[in-house]
């Protein structure tokens, strides 16, 4: 719960707020930098296990990110709402209690539309997460 949505991860948004925040112990420059890096390692890992295409999507690369994770011998596998729906904005933001509206952020997907408890069933991204998460957990635990 305080690590950022993915979508905001992959974005660097998650920087882009700590910075706004006052967050940073060291310069944005660098900040930057290291997730970008960050970012480039877990996808050439994500392509080690042939999970992303060459260009692949922030949907994609998510939903490559949970194959990955079904793969390992984990007992507990976990997919966050805020990932299966595309939400950029953190829920929590650690060092913050009035600078951030921690635990009052309204879902919403990629788009930033609002998205409520009784359309999740129909919800595309989380349906192809879904979908694509069991498939590679089946192949890897048979």
């Amino acid at each position: 719960h305080d690590l950022p949505p993915l979508a905001g991860y992959l974005a660097g948004e998650h920087v882009d707020l700590r910075n706004r925040l006052h967050l940073l112990t060291e310069p944005v420059e660098k900040v930057r930098a290291d997730a970008l890096a960050e970012r480039g390692r877990m996808v050439d890992r994500l392509r080690e296990f042939d999970l992303l295409s060459d260009i692949p999507t922030e949907r994609e690369i998510i939903e490559a990110m949970h194959c990955y994770i079904a793969r390992t011998p984990a007992e507990l596998l976990a997919i966050s709402l805020t990932d299966a729906v595309g939400e950029r904005k953190a829920q929590n933001v650690p060092g913050t209690d009035q600078e951030y509206e921690n635990w009052r952020v309204p879902l919403t997907d990629s788009s930033e539309n609002l998205v409520l408890v009784e359309d999740l069933a129909k919800n595309p991204r989380l349906n192809s997460l879904l979908q694509r998460f069991k498939k590679e957990l089946s192949a890897s635990r048979s």
